[in-house]
């Protein structure tokens, strides 16, 4: 019926989270298909953001059967967000994991320790735990999530003026 069955969350506004960090470059983040769509913007000035009808699964690992998922829990809703307590953070985190670049501007533990500050942000109280399992399995599990993505995606650099870029910063957005 048109129901993607793979992924439990999708956004439908741009969401953004000031990470801390400074890179050295502007960042879009695509789709590598015929659509090419933007799906992750970094800023210079550590801002990363995440796009429309971006899907995840949550914490992984996930499975479903008769209609049933198992797998890791992503925590009861948290009072403010009316989320799962890990959305935000497994959001980001597997959205950087997904693009994540050898040569790209952060690194996998960039990744997890957003993953981390994100979980403790919203008082979910295993987020030791997650952590070191991300920490412990990520990689490997990113590399079995590539396979059944069948891409990475693509990085481009682009300048502050960038006019896909400057849309994507001035467009209504929720900051966390």
């Amino acid at each position: 019926m048109g129901i993607n069955i793979e992924w439990i969350y999708r956004i439908e506004e741009i969401v953004k989270y000031n990470s801390g960090m400074s890179f050295p470059e502007n960042y879009l983040f695509r789709d590598n298909n015929k659509d090419n769509k933007i799906r992750m913007a970094i800023t210079k000035d550590g801002m990363i953001f995440i796009l429309p009808n971006f899907s995840w699964d949550g914490c992984s690992p996930k499975f479903f059967f008769l209609d049933i998922y198992f797998g890791t829990p992503d925590g009861i809703i948290h009072e403010d967000t009316l989320k799962p307590k890990t959305y935000y953070a497994s959001l980001f985190h597997d959205a950087l994991y997904q693009f994540f670049k050898k040569d790209g501007p952060y690194s996998i533990k960039d990744a997890d320790k957003i993953f981390r500050k994100l979980m403790k942000k919203y008082d979910f109280r295993l987020s030791i735990i997650y952590y070191y399992g991300v920490r412990l399995f990520g990689k490997l599990w990113r590399r079995i999530l590539n396979l059944k993505r069948k891409n990475s995606g693509l990085m481009e650099i682009v300048h502050s003026d960038h006019y896909e870029l400057l849309n994507i910063i001035n467009h209504p957005h929720k900051s966390l």
